[in-house]
């Protein structure tokens, strides 16, 4: 038996020897979570394109910017993601679904009537709430659809078509707001006087209709959570072992994989939002080369890791075993992080941008495996409030590295590259703890996918 094949323990033991590794409707319910994840982007893209004309249209200052784009979204989304997931985990997740999508849609359009900073904040605030069923969802979903090496591989697609796709998304969002102003003589007359960043937001939430209709018509898959339309579904917990009494069983292997990925995000984090500021700062980069070379980064990154989790994933499986995914995003943590170690030699913003290319490289490699090492720790009857518990501490956690890194930064200002090294020393930091804790969590990862197996 192949790793790749002993890390489905939990699927295989409950689908029939028969049933392929992935048929038709599998990958038709793959597209439409992906494009569901893609509509989400738009959204979230729309208050960033948007910040600058509704911070002038309703006079706010960066701090309230701030909050409507950061901190105020994320709050919401990590207090919604757990209810989220419990429901999903009881009930029909394509439903579940549907309403998170009727819910971020609704506040999208609630954030273009906004007329005051506390409805804008609320609005965005639901917004977050809503999507914040998308990753558990989707996450618990792929395993009932998909065995064996067909799931490794249809989440590495939803994670590399996702960052891939950023950039277009982008340039969809400031087409929105063209097209908004195109429309705006065909539109009714209470509506053609509005600011264009309101019609924005209008025009964004438009084809919700449509993706709950695509949401609904999803399989839920041979795997599924046994969910049918002639008998309700009995309460989750009642079938199996409970979310408490199964942490509290496993919570060192647990802790262990959840603080390794968590810390993981926090050094992406601290990169992601300071190297574009170094760039410019330090090395005199345009805003243009920086969005150009990062986008590359992006792009050579994700497909290097896809390809990696598609096809060295198999090569390395029957030498590696079942815990092959935990050995290789311990191995990418440490050598991203030591890639780091590089970043302070360099001499311009061209070798700046190699360095982190290969940094971000050598992470997706192995970042790119996390959603099935959290899929096999999870009982299929627990599942979306595994991955929403994640969720919940991936992004309060990681929020907070940005601004430390900039008030410990700002004891440096006499010093030209003060802000790399605090950059680069979190940066490593970080990868080399989560590296360290993905092998201590490795050690005891078998006997926990096997007890999830034992308690669907």
């Amino acid at each position: 038996m192949t790793a790749l094949a002993q890390s489905s323990l939990t699927t295989e033991a409950r689908t029939p020897a028969n049933l392929p590794d992935a048929t038709p409707a599998s990958w038709y319910a793959l597209a439409v979570l992906m494009l569901v994840v893609l509509f989400a982007t738009v959204d979230r893209q729309v208050f960033v394109l948007m910040a600058e004309p509704i911070r002038v249209n309703m006079g706010l200052n960066d701090f309230q910017l701030g909050l409507l784009n950061g901190l105020g979204v994320s709050l919401f989304a990590a207090i919604g993601g757990y209810p989220i997931g419990w429901l999903a985990d009881r009930f029909d997740r394509r439903v579940v679904l549907a309403c998170c999508i009727v819910v971020w849609s609704l506040a999208v359009v609630a954030c273009g009537m906004a007329q005051s900073f506390p409805a804008l904040l609320l609005a965005s605030a639901m917004v977050g709430a809503g999507e914040a069923g998308i990753v558990p969802i989707m996450f618990s979903m792929i395993p009932e659809l998909f065995r064996n090496a067909k799931r490794q591989l249809a989440n590495s697609l939803q994670a590399a078509i996702g960052r891939l796709s950023t950039g277009l998304l982008i340039a969809f969002c400031g087409l929105l707001s063209q097209i908004a102003e195109v429309s705006r003589p065909y539109l009714p007359a209470a509506m053609q006087g509005m600011d264009n960043w309101r019609l924005t937001f209008f025009w964004a939430a438009l084809p919700a209709p449509l993706f709950i209709l695509l949401v609904l018509t999803m399989p839920l898959g041979a795997r599924a959570v046994p969910v049918s339309a002639t008998a309700p579904q009995q309460p989750a917990d009642a079938a199996g072992i409970g979310i408490a009494a199964f942490w509290r069983a496993h919570a060192g292997n647990l802790v262990a994989i959840y603080g390794a990925l968590t810390l993981a995000i926090m050094g992406l984090a601290a990169m992601s939002v300071w190297l574009p500021v170094i760039a410019i700062r330090q090395f005199g980069a345009t805003p243009p080369e920086v969005g150009n070379a990062l986008g590359l980064a992006t792009f050579v990154s994700s497909t290097v890791g896809l390809l990696f989790t598609v096809y060295g994933m198999r090569r390395l499986a029957p030498r590696v075993g079942a815990r092959l995914p935990v050995i290789s995003m311990a191995l990418a943590c440490l050598t991203a992080g030591l890639a780091l170690l590089l970043l302070p030699l360099a001499n311009s913003a061209d070798e700046l941008f190699i360095i982190y290319g290969v940094h971000m490289t050598f992470l997706m490699m192995g970042v790119m495996t996390f959603p099935t090492v959290l899929q096999e720790l999870a009982p299929m009857h627990l599942r979306a409030r595994m991955f929403a518990i994640f969720g919940v501490v991936s992004i309060l956690f990681p929020s907070m590295v940005p601004p430390l890194i900039g008030a410990i930064a700002d004891q440096f200002k006499h010093s030209t590259s003060g802000l790399l090294m605090v950059t680069v020393s979190f940066g490593t930091v970080l990868m080399l703890l989560s590296s360290a804790l993905f092998v201590w969590g490795a050690r005891r990862y078998e006997q926990t996918v096997r007890a999830a197996e034992q308690a669907s």
